[in-house]
C-alpha cells in the first residue's frame, strides 16, 4: 500500500505544489511504517482534500520520463526489478542498515512487496522532487533521468535524495523552516543523506543549516558517520586500483559512466562541489571498489537536475548513459521468477546461487 503515499503526495502537489507534495510523500511513508490503517487513512484524507490528483505539463513530463528510465525500460530488458538490492535492503539481509535509515524499513510489509512499491515510490518521489527544482534551476531539472547510469531503486541512499533536492529548492526559495524539515527527514531515512541534503541547502543560500551539522552527528543512528570519518586516517587509497581488475565488457561500462557522470557534474555549477568531495571523500573512507563505486555514485546522481549541458551534449550524454545503464540492469537487476527465488529463500534463512552471484563473477573475472 505503499503506492498510496505516493498517490497523496501527488494530491498535496495538486494543492499547494510538488515540493509540498513530495514533504507528504515522505510523511505519509512515516505514518504507514508506524500504523498501515493510519498511513492509508492519511493517504485517502489527502485526496478527498485534493479532490483526486493532477499534475501541470512539466510534473507530466517528469513522471513520465522518470518511470520510464527506471520501471519500464528493465521491464523491457525483463528485468522488472531493476536492481538485485531492493529486495536485499527489503529483506534485512544485514540488519546494521537499519540503524542508521530507521525510518527506511517498514516492518509489517512483506520484503518482495517493498522492494516492488519501494522502488515505484522512489522514482516517483524523485520526479516531483525534480519539478520542484525546475522552478529554481530550470526546466532541465526533470531531464535528470536521462543522464543516470545507474537503475534507481528501494534503498536507504536513494530515499534521501528527492529530499536532498527539495531542501535545495526550499533554500533557493528562502523558505527556512520547509528547508529543517527537509533535512531532518532525510536525515532520518539515510544519515548520509541528511549530511547531502544540508551542504545543498548550503550551496543554494541555506548557509544556517551548517551549524545543524553537530545534531546531526548527535543522532542516536550517527555512528555510520564516526565510522566513516575514523576510516580516513588508515585508508589506503592505492587500494582502490583494483577497481580496474574488471573483465573487458565492465572495464568499458566503468569508463564510459565516468565520463557521463563526469561531463554532467562539470556543467552543474557549483553544485558539483558535491561530486568532488565525493570522490575525494570515497578515496579516503572506501574499504573496497565496490564500496568506492556506490560511494561516489550517490555524489553525482544528486547533481543530475542541476547539471545544464548543452542540447547536443546532452543527446549525446543520454546515448553514452544507455550502455552503462543497460549493463547494469540486465547483470544485476531480477525477473520474477529469481526474485521469488531469492525472496523465499531469505525467508527461509537459505543459501541461493544465482544471476547475482554470476553475475559478480562475470564482471570481476
Amino acid at each position: 500500500m505503499i503506492f498510496l503515499a505516493l498517490l497523496g503526495g501527488l494530491a498535496a502537489a495538486k494543492k499547494r505544489g510538488p515540493a509540498v507534495g513530495v514533504l507528504a510523500t515522505y510523511l505519509l511513508y512515516i505514518a504507514y511504517g508506524v500504523s498501515p490503517p493510519l498511513g492509508v487513512a492519511a493517504a485517502a484524507t489527502l485526496l478527498a482534500y485534493a479532490r483526486g490528483i493532477a499534475a501541470d505539463k512539466l510534473t507530466t513530463y517528469a513522471l513520465a520520463i522518470t518511470f520510464a528510465k527506471f520501471l519500464l525500460l528493465p521491464y523491457a530488458l525483463g528485468r522488472p526489478m531493476p536492481y538485485y538490492e531492493a529486495l536485499w535492503y527489503a529483506a534485512g539481509v544485514n540488519q546494521i542498515w537499519k540503524t542508521y535509515a530507521p525510518l527506511t524499513y517498514l516492518p509489517a510489509e512483506p520484503p518482495l512487496q517493498l522492494a516492488v512499491e519501494g522502488t515505484l515510490f522512489v522514482a516517483g518521489a524523485s520526479a516531483l522532487a525534480a519539478r520542484a527544482l525546475a522552478d529554481v534551476v530550470g526546466r532541465q531539472a526533470i531531464l535528470w533521468p536521462l543522464l543516470s547510469t545507474e537503475p534507481l531503486w528501494f534503498g536507504q541512499a536513494p530515499l534521501s535524495i528527492p529530499l536532498a533536492w527539495t531542501a535545495a529548492y526550499y533554500a533557493a526559495k528562502r523558505r527556512h523552516v520547509y528547508v529543517a524539515a527537509a533535512v531532518a527527514l532525510a536525515t532520518g531515512f539515510h544519515i548520509y543523506g541528511g549530511v547531502l541534503a544540508a551542504l545543498l541547502a548550503a550551496l543554494h543560500g541555506a548557509r544556517w543549516v551548517l551549524l545543524l551539522a553537530p545534531l546531526v552527528f548527535a543522532t542516536p543512528h550517527s555512528w555510520v558517520l564516526f565510522d566513516l570519518v575514523s576510516r580516513i586516517p588508515g585508508a589506503d587509497p592505492l587500494q582502490l586500483l583494483i577497481i580496474f581488475q574488471r573483465t573487458p565488457t565492465w572495464l568499458v561500462k566503468t569508463g564510459v559512466e565516468a565520463a557521463v557522470l563526469v561531463a554532467s557534474a562539470l556543467t552543474a555549477g557549483r553544485t558539483q562541489i558535491v561530486a568532488w568531495l565525493g570522490i575525494a571523500g570515497a578515496a579516503l573512507a572506501a574499504r573496497a571498489p565496490e564500496e568506492f563505486a556506490g560511494f561516489v555514485y550517490r555524489h553525482f546522481i544528486i547533481v543530475l537536475p542541476f547539471a545544464k549541458p548543452s542540447p547536443r551534449l546532452r543527446l549525446m550524454l543520454t546515448a553514452a548513459a544507455f550502455i552503462p545503464y543497460t549493463l547494469q540492469v540486465y547483470n544485476f537487476g531480477l525477473s520474477w521468477e529469481w526474485a521469488l527465488k531469492y525472496a523465499e529463500a531469505f525467508a527461509k534463512g537459505e543459501a541461493v546461487e544465482g544471476p547475482i552471484e554470476r553475475a559478480y563473477r562475470e564482471a570481476y573475472g
